[in-house]
């Protein structure tokens, strides 16, 4: 393997490129320790060395840092290692201790999110947020499964209601009845409304019921 660039990213840290590739970030001190130069070989061992010694702890101080703020996915903080030029092995070895340690638990975030968001949110639109942040459908049902058990439901009916209520939709409906509208305005309020509720997830049958007109 050859270290085939230096470059330098901010003040005082910079981006190791091995045979071309990316292949993590160090300070500069960093540099020294290791006798990291452009155009030298590096070794495996030493490759190993600085990613087991030095990136794997980094690693799991950035997670835990950013979990200082919020709470993420295991998905969310493998993007952000990847964002910063860690190794996969040092990506996983954080986040499985992460996990290990319970910091990380994607089917309680999934549970969290769901409570957060069904009054709000079409099930149908949590579980497409929930999948951009890496939590695929076996965990989102268990997670609903445990919430449903314990009495989480989801009033879609009411919600599209509460929304439509306040896109003031019946009233423009009664508006164009009682001024004798035309049927073809009736038709585009009633299409404007159906298509903006289909992207917030919504069932069809559901959002039909709601829009009778």
């Amino acid at each position: 393997m050859i270290i085939s660039k230096v470059n330098l990213l901010s003040k005082n840290r910079y981006e190791i490129y091995i045979d071309e590739k990316l292949a993590f970030v160090l300070y500069k001190g960093e540099l020294c320790k290791y006798g990291i130069k452009a155009g030298l070989e590096i070794s495996e061992e030493l490759y190993s060395d600085i990613v087991k010694n030095t990136l794997y702890k980094r690693a799991l101080l950035r997670c835990s840092h950013l979990l200082e703020r919020r709470d993420y996915t295991s998905y969310e903080l493998y993007k952000k290692l990847k964002d910063g030029a860690y190794p996969i092995d040092a990506a996983d070895y954080a986040i499985n201790k992460l996990i290990s340690y319970g910091y990380v638990n994607d089917e309680s975030y999934a549970r969290r999110y769901i409570e957060s968001y069904i009054s709000s949110r079409s099930i149908n639109r949590i579980k497409q947020d929930l999948y951009k942040k890496g939590i695929k459908s076996d965990i989102f049902d268990k997670a609903w499964n445990i919430l449903s058990e314990d009495g989480i439901e989801a009033d879609e009916e009411g919600l599209i209601n509460k929304l439509l209520e306040k896109r003031h939709y019946f009233d423009k409906i009664s508006d164009i009845k009682n001024n004798e509208g035309s049927r073809d305005d009736l038709v585009k309020e009633y299409n404007k409304q159906f298509n903006y509720l289909m992207t917030k997830g919504f069932k069809s049958e559901n959002i039909k019921k709601a829009l009778k007109i």
